[in-house]
């Protein structure tokens, strides 16, 4: 089946600890130089913090105009693929929790 690896991915995200998000981004919010070392690597930038992602998946800072950090230039309107998103809001500012599998989920 072409969707069990995007079922998969929703099986991690749904088992994953997320509870440490809203107090993550209140920490972050308005740190211009944490914002710099998140955009780097941002999943390096969480884990080194002590928090834990869902294998495969990626991560954004959603600020509070909707602008995506690291921003996500790869994706175009003729790509094809699976995607599957979460967002934790806290405020005005959200973590978004990603994973996009061009064409399939299942490698």
């Amino acid at each position: 089946m072409e969707s069990q690896g995007l079922m998969n991915a929703a099986k991690a995200l749904q088992e994953s600890e997320l509870a440490w998000v809203p107090q993550f981004l209140s920490e972050f919010k308005g740190d211009a130089e944490a914002l710099k070392k998140f955009d780097s690597a941002p999943e390096e930038y969480i884990r080194s913090r002590g928090y834990d992602l869902p294998d495969g998946f990626h991560v954004h800072y959603i600020d509070e105009n909707g602008e995506y950090h690291p921003r996500e230039d790869n994706l175009s309107p003729g790509d094809s693929g699976f995607r599957l998103e979460a967002r934790v809001d806290h405020g005005n500012v959200a973590l978004g929790i990603c994973i996009y599998c061009p064409d399939s989920c299942n490698k």
